[in-house]
């Protein structure tokens, strides 16, 4: 492997690790966060199993060239998930908070923060949780203390019956539904937002 210093932007590389990295998977979430200079797994699935824990890669620093992979949580049943989404909390970045996605009986439509530094899951799950439908493959991006989502997978290659914009509330851990001008985009799944 080239020296990270050595490297054009934008280059591509092979990394390795010395540390034992997860099983290969699909679905699953990453998300960086520049404080700690960590990627963070959670979930996903192969075609045996579906995952329900949680990775890290911490990124090599100015002193240190090395990859480190560290499994930070091995079983909790609110991770056993696959195609939800997961977002750097807006003002918190010792939290992540994830969203959705699947197991192999059930779409969900539930919320839950994964804290950073003590390594547990929080279910923010508002009690009357029917506004936004379960759903896979949807997008969804954290600002201004609410984590927005927008369309996604029902089942299959077929979307959900909505074009709504939700946001949720980090504070209050309440769905609203985000009045937008404007024509929508078709619903879809599988994109970015």
């Amino acid at each position: 492997m080239p020296s990270l210093t050595s490297l054009s932007p934008f280059e591509w590389f092979e990394i390795h690790s010395n540390s034992r990295s997860p099983q290969l998977r699909i679905g699953h979430s990453s998300t960086f966060t520049r404080s700690s200079s960590n990627i963070y797994i959670i979930g996903g699935a192969n075609p045996s199993e579906c995952f329900a824990d949680i990775h890290s890669l911490s990124l090599p620093s100015q002193t240190s060239e090395t990859f480190i992979w560290t499994k930070l949580i091995g079983e909790d049943s609110a991770l056993r998930r696959y195609e939800h989404s997961a977002a750097l909390s807006s003002d918190n970045n010792e939290q992540i908070i994830f969203f959705g996605g699947a197991s192999t009986e059930n779409n969900f439509n539930d919320v839950h923060v994964f804290n950073i530094p003590t390594k547990t899951i929080e279910n923010w799950t508002p009690q009357d949780n029917k506004l936004v439908s379960p759903r896979t493959h949807h997008s969804s991006c954290c600002m201004q203390n609410g984590l927005y989502i927008f369309s996604g997978g029902f089942q299959g290659a077929k979307a959900v019956d909505d074009a709504e914009l939700y946001r949720f509330d980090l504070v209050s851990h309440t769905w609203s539904c985000v009045p937008a001008h404007g024509s929508p985009p078709e619903q879809r799944h599988g994109h970015c937002l």
